[in-house]
């Protein structure tokens, strides 16, 4: 990886803190719904969150579009734990979660119709290099 992974809110013990603290200013599910939105995610698409944390974007996606594809990647282990128990307890959704980092995804090449990203950008020392290939894997609308 071209750079540092970066526990949710900075320090690793703050983890299991992420969610509570997103809603507390404001980036908790309504920014999360207007990404969602934004990215034209339609019914029977397939759907990446590059950095999906704790699993709220792909779980508002998987409720919303109960047949589509939805993936989450993030290359944090304990934040993929929380996200694993919160899908599990809350929903029990069909929903992939794989550790990878954006720069490593572990896709074929058109594999999915909206790729998402959000509060991930300030992770990189440099945004390029994890989002060169984005064109590879996100498959051409027609």
């Amino acid at each position: 990886m071209g750079y540092k992974i970066v526990p949710a809110l900075g320090l690793d013990f703050l983890t299991r803190f992420y969610d509570f603290a997103c809603s507390l200013i404001g980036y908790g599910k309504p920014l999360k719904q207007k990404v969602l939105e934004a990215s034209g995610f339609r019914y029977g698409e397939s759907l990446l969150d590059v950095g999906c944390g704790t699993a709220t974007l792909v779980m508002l996606a998987k409720s919303q579009h109960p047949t589509s594809r939805v993936v989450g990647v993030d290359p944090d282990e304990k934040i993929l734990r929380i996200a694993q128990k919160k899908i599990k307890s809350g929903y029990g959704l069909d929903i992939e979660l794989i550790r990878a980092g954006a720069e490593q995804l572990p896709f074929e090449g058109s594999s999915f119709d909206a790729i998402v990203s959000s509060l991930v950008f300030h992770v990189f020392r440099e945004v390029a290099p994890p989002y060169r290939g984005i064109r590879f894997w996100l498959a051409t609308k027609t």
